[in-house]
């Protein structure tokens, strides 16, 4: 499980414990209140409605005060009544309440759903999930310095976030640890020959780091930065070579690889 996963989990369920211990539970109080003052709808005193209650106290053997996360102790209603007798405002005053609570509840509702899409679906997620993972990557690099995945992993991160420089000092830190790790030479030399950046593009580096990582594992994508490493290095012929190896050894997305093949194809015959 990814610690942006992590996160969300135990979020969750903090936020499950909020809802039933303070929300639903300050409801579910109310409510019953709110039952016990509707006694004047129809009476005009609360006074058997009280009797009653103290009876229920007697009968449990519970202390008439004891507390409960989701109601109002026996003690506490008898109590409200009693104001209610002295005087009806209590009761408006409870009704007035729920109609304030029910209201803020609502808002409160939009505002989540607002902020719970932006955080799943919009760009704070995003910018929350790449927080978190660069942190822990950073994390993980620091207590095991000489293990490539995590500075690879952080490049590959601050690829994806176009914090080029970034992503190529981690590149060379992983190249550092471990010359001959395939996917860092394929990466780097993929962002070489094709940064949408091109103060960051470096063509001659790249081909350089993309013949490195196809001797080492010559794979149908490492075999595709090789053909566009030549591509950018404008060696077309290489590059259909090179391109026609990766079709030829790929087993999934092949359409892609057909693209690029017609791209080196097409750039060979405008020469």
């Amino acid at each position: 499980m990814t610690t942006v996963a992590m996160v969300k989990k135990r979020a969750t369920v903090v936020m499950f414990i909020i809802y039933f211990r303070y929300i639903f539970g300050f409801f579910m109080r109310n409510f019953e209140r709110q039952a016990d003052t509707y006694v004047y709808t129809v009476f005009d005193s609360a006074l058997p409605l009280i009797s009653t209650l103290k009876k229920i106290a007697i009968a449990s053997g519970q202390p008439i005060n004891k507390p409960n996360w989701h109601h109002f102790s026996i003690g506490e209603r008898i109590s409200y009544l009693e104001k209610c007798e002295a005087d009806r405002y209590w009761v408006g005053r409870q009704d007035r309440k729920i109609r304030k609570g029910m209201i803020l509840f609502f808002a409160s509702m939009m505002v989540i759903s607002v902020v719970g899409y932006q955080i799943n679906y919009g760009e704070w997620g995003d910018r929350i999930g790449y927080r978190l993972s660069e942190k822990m990557l950073l994390e993980k690099q620091a207590r095991h310095p000489q293990q490539p995945d995590f500075p690879r992993e952080l490049a590959g991160l601050y690829y994806q976030q176009k914090e080029y420089a970034k992503a190529i000092s981690f590149y060379h830190k992983t190249l550092n640890i471990a010359p001959k790790d395939a996917e860092a030479l394929n990466n780097l030399a993929w962002l070489y020959a094709t940064c949408d950046d091109p103060s960051f593009r470096n063509p001659t580096e790249a081909l350089v780091l993309a013949k490195r990582a196809v001797e080492i594992a010559p794979l149908a994508h490492i075999l595709d930065t090789l053909a566009e490493s030549y591509y950018v290095n404008k060696q077309f012929q290489n590059a259909i070579r090179a391109a026609m190896l990766a079709l030829k050894m790929s087993s999934t997305n092949r359409s892609y690889y057909k693209k690029q093949l017609e791209k080196f194809e097409n750039a060979a015959r405008s020469v």
